[in-house]
Parts: C-alpha cells; structure tokens; sequence
C-alpha cells in the first residue's frame, strides 16, 4: 500500500490512483518485492505530467517517438518534447519553427491571432496544415504583440 500523508490533496485522497498505484507495482516488481500489496485503483490523477527541461539529457527516448526534420537535422518527437541526438544521448531541444508533427498531445489550447488560429500547447505554436491530403501540424514563429 502506499503510505504517504501528501497523497491527500484537495482534489482527493491519492492513495488508491490508477498512475501511484501501477508505479508502486512497478517498484515492487523492480526491487523483486516477495509480497505486494495492493487496493483496486478507485481515480487517477496522483501525480501531473509535466514537460521535459530543454537541456535535459536522456539516454533512450520513449517508444514511439516520431522522427521529425527541423529544415537542417533530423530530430525526435514525443508528446511535446524534442529531442536531438547527441554523443550517445538525447538531449531535449526547443521545437524548431517550420518543424511538422503528426499529432499533438492531450491539453492544447485553441488559440486565434488575427485570422489565423493556432493550437498552443505550453509556449509552442502549432499551426494546422495539410501534408500529402493528411492533417499535420506546423510549428510557428508567434510574434507577442
């Protein structure tokens, strides 16, 4: 069970969320735990994800991630994140104007600057386009009036 006081927040007791509760079972599996116990999950919610720091290195990008040309190098998209090999690592770039991504991730926001609207997702713009008759996205250069 996971024994922690901070787990209950205004939005709820966290103890039992689906995303705690599977990470407790992946530590307990890790560290090769003879008993685990665990309550059925009755949320989620336990924990936000939050966006990589650019300049963050990592050694393996996540599955799935989707090779995308910056114009000038080949870089590696995943839910909002970029990342440029480097010296046997992947160290996490800001998005590169012009860049065109198959889907974005879950949270963007609508956004109309003049006749154009945009889907901002943290500080990226992302432009609707069409590619080969299929609907991509664009990253665009926004100028803050």
């Amino acid at each position: 069970y996971l024994r922690n006081s901070k787990f209950k927040t205004a939005e709820g007791d966290m103890h039992t969320a689906a995303d705690l509760t599977a990470q407790a079972n992946h530590l307990g599996v890790t560290i090769q735990a003879d008993i685990i116990k665990q309550k059925l999950p009755t949320n989620n919610g336990g924990y936000t994800a939050v966006p990589a720091p650019v300049g963050g290195t990592v050694v393996n990008i996540p599955e799935g991630a989707e090779t995308v040309n910056t114009g000038t190098v080949n870089n590696y998209y995943y839910c909002g994140t970029y990342y440029e090999k480097s010296d046997g690592s992947y160290t996490v770039v800001q998005p590169t104007a012009g860049t065109i991504v198959d889907k974005l991730p879950e949270g963007g926001e609508e956004v109309k600057i003049g006749d154009v609207t945009y889907v901002k997702f943290g500080e990226t713009y992302y432009q609707p386009v069409e590619v080969d008759g299929k609907n991509k996205y664009e990253i665009a250069l926004v100028e803050k009036e």
